[in-house]
């Protein structure tokens, strides 16, 4: 068991306190497990994606999704591709991870 110190904040008047919290299960920081369990644990995105036929690639903590469409299917490849990105948004915060927004970026490229 993993024993971590954490300051709380008790009101909005600024009282801090030390607080103890017993974790009963983690990967030890800077651990050779941390990376694999976290590809262990977000393998699951990958169903997602291929739902709405979307590709994905991972490297670390990072996810690009991605597609093809035809100049003249884009309107229902964009929807697609925003169907996806929706359910990609619910699983996230349904495994209690976060989707940060200021890094989410959209690149369309076309001919």
């Amino acid at each position: 068991m993993q024993v971590i110190s954490l300051w709380q904040n008790l009101s909005s008047h600024s009282l801090w306190q030390d607080c103890i919290v017993h974790v009963i299960c983690s990967v030890p920081q800077g651990s050779v497990l941390g990376p694999r369990m976290f590809i262990l644990y977000a393998a699951d995105l990958e169903d997602v994606a291929a739902k709405h036929s979307v590709n994905i690639h991972g490297y670390a903590d990072d996810t690009q999704l991605y597609l093809h469409g035809r100049r003249d299917d884009m309107t229902s490849t964009a929807r697609r591709l925003e169907n996806c990105i929706t359910n990609v948004g619910q699983w996230v915060s349904a495994n209690r991870l976060k989707l940060n927004t200021e890094k989410t970026e959209l690149l369309w490229a076309g001919l």
